[in-house]
């Protein structure tokens, strides 16, 4: 492959990248998973395609699909966070929920910073009834994401179901303090 050649494969998926993102956050998942699916062709060695697709394909609820697609982006890349987060989220889906809480906690070792993984962790013991360990998942995705008022109205939450009401009230206070700041 000539120089050229490599150069506009390489223009050519980062702008079908773009579409791809664009068509998702519009909400047209097909087109995103079309777009994703050619950059593949073009260059499959884009591990953040996978991901994406692995997403688009969940929205369209053409779940083994996602799992495929994460899966494949695992292989190329076993340490990246975001697959094992949504391969969780497609387990969740397929109602596969050990095979979910084991993907979030390999997303937790992975980037113990990336607050989504921690949360979806916390939802997942919350599931179970397991509130004291929504509350440490919990504790963690706000330590990496304070200023997130939906974190602290899910700690607040299991403060409450563990009878631990002056924790619970402190927490709704500081979610309503941070949702009527506008912050996420």
């Amino acid at each position: 492959m000539s120089i050229f050649s490599k150069f506009k494969s390489r223009y050519t998926s980062a702008q079908l990248m773009l579409d791809a993102n664009q068509a998702h956050d519009q909400g047209d998942y097909q087109r995103a998973a079309n777009l994703l699916e050619e950059m593949l062709r073009i260059d499959p060695t884009r591990t953040e395609a996978l991901t994406n697709l692995g997403n688009a394909y969940e929205k369209l609820n053409r779940l083994d699909e996602a799992e495929k697609a994460h899966r494949d982006c695992l292989a190329s890349r076993p340490n990246n966070h975001l697959a094992w987060t949504n391969l969780g989220v497609v387990y969740e889906r397929q109602g596969k929920e050990d095979a979910a809480m084991e993907c979030y906690l390999k997303a937790t070792e992975v980037n113990p910073s990336f607050w989504g993984a921690w949360m979806k962790l916390g939802l997942a013991y919350r599931k179970q009834q397991d509130h004291q360990q929504a509350v440490v998942s919990f504790k963690h995705a706000i330590a990496a994401n304070a200023g997130n008022w939906r974190l602290w109205a899910l700690i607040s939450e299991d403060y409450e179901k563990l009878g631990e009401n002056r924790l619970a009230q402190e927490a709704l206070i500081k979610a309503n303090s941070l949702k009527n700041t506008g912050r996420a």
